[in-house]
């Protein structure tokens, strides 16, 4: 820890890398671990087959469009014409591959 403004205690910069590295390690691991419990959840209640495979499609879709929004609001990308297409592109396969 080092000092800086007075008397306020401040970690440094190397700190603070391992704080945050530390708190990434975390979350994704947790994020693992959620999604293994959703995928045996999944499995234990639906089962191999099309309803599985619809349900994995629709998930897939889904967050294809969660994550072009969450751009859009969060990270101020700009939403533009090879944006869309793209993710309807992304979409198109998605469906694609379930059909085939």
């Amino acid at each position: 820890m080092s000092l800086s403004h007075g008397n306020a205690l401040r970690p440094s910069g190397g700190a603070r890398m391992a704080r945050t590295a530390g708190m990434l390690a975390l979350f994704t691991l947790l994020s693992r671990l959620l999604g293994l419990v959703r995928d045996m959840g999944m499995a234990w209640m639906v089962g191999c087959g099309p309803v599985a495979d619809a349900l994995v499609a629709a998930l897939r879709e889904t967050s294809v469009i969660f994550g072009m929004l969450l751009a859009v609001i969060f990270l101020h990308e700009r939403l533009s014409r090879s944006r869309i297409m793209a993710i309807l592109i992304v979409m198109g396969g998605a469906m694609l591959i379930r059909l085939g």
